[in-house]
């Protein structure tokens, strides 16, 4: 035996309550052992040791959230209280002289070592308590244990008490098997659908007749014809049986039965049909044998002893009685007939109405989709009413004022001020005649003037609307609606039952249900165009005359109030948040924000987000998002921003920086928002019972794998994502795998192509070599192909390859944790005296390790001109005091770093470099250390680079 299979104990593990899973053990130095082997509280006997270990991670602060991401290392003490099986109070005198209590005393004193490791399957988590910088968990369970010591001994503890076998507990008592085999599987027959009581082949039951008018006398059959009683019984393990012939005369003792080997019966699944007295054939029943067994008689009502019991009717037990079975069987076969018969008509029946039914649902549901499509074609047409003509998008030109109903696609950003002092907002707006989603879309822009802000409609995405007096002019070859101000122009929306109007006055003709009718075809369209709800993103703000506006619900979030997904957040929203906290960033700079929050509700955004710290926490770039607190919240507010928190921040605005979007805190809420109830900087944390924190957790799970497959679609975890930006995103990356052929990305022409051989599928993809860094060698008499491996071979030095790798590593030059400033003993050059640095200069001198398909490493240099010739140019040395030009030139050579990486290693996808396939040039030279330092080494250098 050896714990070697088993698990370490991972903190995740240890929340109160929980029960430990098989295979896992725990190790450490041996802290305690308590000496009384009786609980002071409970006087139950135990032995209790405490064993203090270093694990990675820390207990989860509940079920759902854990306070670390595994890569810290703490001191756990670790309190084991083992009790024997089926421990119980005991009376302290009694114990200490029991056998128990000396078997108890020598595994506690073959505890005493070093350090152990002690199994722990199946123990509970009694409490976790947090002291510091230790962590002290409890954890109680009985049974025997395997221990194992630092020098490999291994031995059990509170050994079980041996018990019974299963077969000594079984209540069925064996019978001596005879010379003949008495047992025949069974497990392949069906379980019968009537008792076991059954007839000889020579007579069957027949049907109730008549009596007859004169007695006639008795006439004894033939022992021939003699019926005789079988039954089946279990002998053994369960799976086999026998069946048994005794007779009907009461049997006296179970030696004249055993006195001859019993007969074997083949069992049949079905038994020829019985003839009555007028021919006729009976169906014949359904019969097959049974694991347990049959009585052959009715329950007797008087005292049976051992003596008047036959043998088999004392395996047997009255518990295992069918009675309903057996008045079956007593009933008669013409019963059973007709109950064959009525259950047969009975699911004929069920199957004709089943199908009459089937067919009028099919036949409704063609007429639904029919007048549906009839509905939908309506939408391409003219709409006629009172006067009034509305044109369908697609339908409109150049130099038009015409009346449209639309629903709005999107929202590009907030009302602007113009020069001119008006405010304006811009509107996508579909509908089926321009919106098609297989295709580049030709929806149209609509820009609404007005002379306050409150006059504009505050609407979101999937929002039908009209519109009245829109003057189209065409721009860059699309048209585009204006609603200048004071130009007799006006629109309406609705918003769920209700129709809103920007101003009703100047709806003449009003709205009828024509319109209506239109407006909320419109939007049963958009709805089952992208989902059941069709509001995709944003929040909307009712607006109705006289300046009245109220918050409205958000359609398709995990909850109302203006609260949205992560995902749907677009530029200049004001929103609630609901999301996990994935790491905190404490700022002491008073330039900065007090906190930087980066959180996730486990979608993907289909914009870029500004993530300046690089954090992901293991996720996707675009399911992390960075949230700005711009001053210090109250210090109970303060508390909640731990990591692994899920929070409700109420009133966040989403802003963009250098074309990536940031969540911004809002200290204060606009006019607007104040006359539509919002409240500034609430903040709540959310326990783990609540649905909306096991939905995040969820979504983050399925996001969040050690071994992530990259081509996995992640719109699939939320049905709003644009799935055309995100195919883009997600697309197949190089493999790090030595053995993978999955090297670059696929283009349209180069798309994977299946072989079958033998019934099996295999996918060959064709290698792609990276265009963006490739040498300028490439004539193949003077620069050869060769591999790694040929390189490593090669004792001949100087010699140049050109070999195919990908870098597996960049490594800067020196030991890790050798300061190289030494290199630098003066201020300025002894040799020329260039003490204003004039020429001194910057320059690239680091290693990387370069990686083949089959395997092979190879670290080489990239150093001095070489690397000037493909990589970013450098700055020059500044010799300035200036701290703002000192960070200036810092923050450069940070950046100049990051596209070295991207050049060689590849961009990032998903937090991952791609590693492309790079052809290079490469010279071995011998690298000859001081005198009397040792041996040279052979050395490679790249040489010979280009970079688009």
């Amino acid at each position: 035996m050896s714990l070697s299979n088993s698990t370490l104990l991972s903190p995740s593990l240890l929340s109160p309550g929980t029960i430990l899973p098989t295979n896992t053990h725990v190790s450490g130095t041996v802290n305690t052992i308590w000496g009384d082997l009786l609980s002071k509280a409970t006087s139950i006997p135990r032995i209790a040791i405490k064993l203090k270990c270093q694990l990675l991670g820390s207990p989860p602060s509940n079920v759902y959230t854990s306070d670390d991401s595994g890569q810290t290392q703490y001191i756990y003490l670790i309190k084991l209280v083992l009790l024997p099986k089926n421990a119980t109070i005991v009376r302290p005198e009694s114990f200490q002289k029991s056998t128990l209590a000396q078997e108890m005393k020598k595994d506690k004193k073959s505890l005493a070592r070093k350090s152990l490791t002690i199994q722990v399957d199946h123990m509970e988590v009694i409490s976790v308590m947090r002291k510091g910088n230790i962590i002290e968990v409890e954890i109680m369970g009985e049974g025997e244990r395997w221990v194992q010591a630092d020098q490999g001994e291994i031995w059990k503890i509170l050994t079980d008490a041996p018990g019974p076998s299963d077969w000594f507990l079984d209540p069925t008592p064996p019978i001596r098997a005879t010379v003949e085999p008495r047992l025949k599987p069974i497990t392949d027959l069906p379980v019968p659908a009537l008792p076991t009581k059954t007839t000889t082949k020579n007579k069957r039951p027949s049907p109730a007749i008549d009596k007859p008018m004169e007695k006639k006398a008795k006439v004894s059959p033939p022992e021939a014809v003699q019926e005789e009683a079988k039954t089946v019984v279990r002998l053994g393990p369960p799976g086999r049986a026998v069946v048994e012939y005794h007779s009907r005369s009461p049997v006296k003792s179970a030696e004249s039965i055993l006195a001859q080997p019993p007969q074997i019966l083949q069992i049949h699944e079905e038994i020829p049909p019985a003839v009555s007295h007028n021919g006729a054939k009976f169906p014949a029943p359904r019969m097959t044998s049974t694991l347990k067994a049959r009585p052959t008689e009715p329950p007797m009502v008087e005292m049976q002893t051992p003596m008047n019991l036959s043998a088999t009717t004392q395996v047997r037990g009255v518990a295992d009685q069918d009675v309903r079975g057996v008045q079956n069987a007593e009933a008669g076969p013409s019963r059973m007939v007709d109950s064959v018969e009525d259950l047969r008509l009975r699911r004929r029946e069920a199957e004709e109405t089943a199908r009459r039914e089937g067919s009028e649902r099919l036949r409704l549901l063609r007429e639904e989709e029919h007048a549906e499509q009839a509905s939908m074609d309506k939408l391409r047409t003219e709409l006629r009413v009172s006067g009034i003509k509305y044109t369908p998008l697609g339908n409109t030109s150049d130099y038009q004022i015409v009346n449209l109903i639309g629903i709005v696609i999107d929202v590009p950003g907030p009302p602007k001020k113009t020069k001119a002092g008006d405010w304006q907002v811009s509107l996508v707006i579909g509908d089926p005649t321009t919106h098609d989603t297989s295709r580049a879309a030709e929806d149209m822009v609509l820009t609404l003037f007005r002379k306050t802000v409150a006059e504009l409609p505050i609407v979101g995405q999937g929002t039908p609307m009209l519109f009245r007096n829109m003057k189209l002019k065409a721009w860059n070859g699309k048209l585009k609606g204006n609603a200048f101000t004071g130009d007799g122009n006006t629109w309406a929306w609705l918003e769920g039952r209700s129709l809103r109007f920007a101003d009703q006055a100047a709806l003449i003709p009003s709205v009828s249900k024509p319109e209506i009718d239109r407006l909320m075809l419109l939007q049963t369209w958009w709805r089952g165009l992208n989902g059941s709800n069709g509001h995709v993103g944003g929040w909307e703000v009712r607006s109705v005359s006289g300046g009245e506006k109220g918050r409205s619900e958000e359609v398709g979030s995990p909850g109302g109030n203006g609260q949205v997904l992560l995902s749907q957040v677009r530029e200049g929203m004001f929103f609630d948040g609901l999301f996990k906290i994935i790491h905190v960033i404490r700022n002491t700079s008073p330039n900065q924000p007090p906190y930087e929050l980066y959180v996730s509700d486990g979608t993907i955004s289909s914009i870029a987000i500004r993530n300046f710290h690089n954090i992901y926490g293991d996720l996707p770039p675009s399911a992390v998002h960075s949230v700005a607190i711009k001053s210090r919240p109250p210090p109970e507010v303060e508390n909640m921003f731990v990591h692994g928190n899920v929070l409700k921040m109420a009133n966040i605005r989403a802003k963009t920086f250098r074309g990536e979007m940031e969540l911004i805190w809002s200290e204060h809420v606009t006019i607007e928002q104040a006359r539509e109830g919002w409240k500034a900087r609430r903040c709540n944390i959310l326990g783990g019972d609540d649905e909306r924190v096991k939905v995040i957790e969820s979504r983050i799970k399925h996001l969040k794998r050690v071994d992530q497959d990259l081509t996995h679609d992640y719109s699939a975890l939320d049905p709003n994502i644009d799935m055309t930006y995100t195919n883009q995103r997600i697309s197949p990356i190089h493999s790090s795998d030595p053995k993978s052929t999955d090297s670059a990305p696929q283009t349209t022409d180069q798309q994977s192509h299946a072989n079958y051989t033998n019934g099996e599928c295999s996918v060959e993809k064709e290698t792609r070599l990276a265009t963006h860094l490739r040498t300028i060698h490439t004539d193949p008499i003077a620069h050869p192909l060769s591999t790694l491996e040929d390189i490593l071979g090669n004792g001949t030095v100087p010699n140049r390859f050109r070999v195919r790798a990908r870098v597996k590593s960049v490594h800067p030059r020196g030991l890790p944790g050798v300061s190289r400033e030494i290199g630098f003993p003066h201020a300025f050059c002894t040799s020329c005296q260039d003490t204003h640095f004039a020429h001194a200069e910057w320059r690239y001198r680091f290693l990387v390790i370069l990686e083949s398909d089959q395997g092979f490493t190879l670290p080489v240099v990239i150093a001095d001109e070489d690397a000037n010739g493909f990589l970013p140019p450098l700055p020059p040395i500044s010799t300035t005091s200036n701290p703002n030009d000192q960070r200036k030139t810092a923050a450069q050579l940070r950046r100049i770093c990051a596209q070295v990486d991207t050049i060689l290693l590849g961009p990032k996808m998903d937090g991952l470099h791609s590693r492309p396939l790079v052809e290079w040039t490469i010279q071995t030279f011998l690298a000859s250390p001081p005198r009397g330092q040792g041996e040279g080494v052979v050395v490679g250098r790249v040489f010979g680079m280009w970079s688009a």
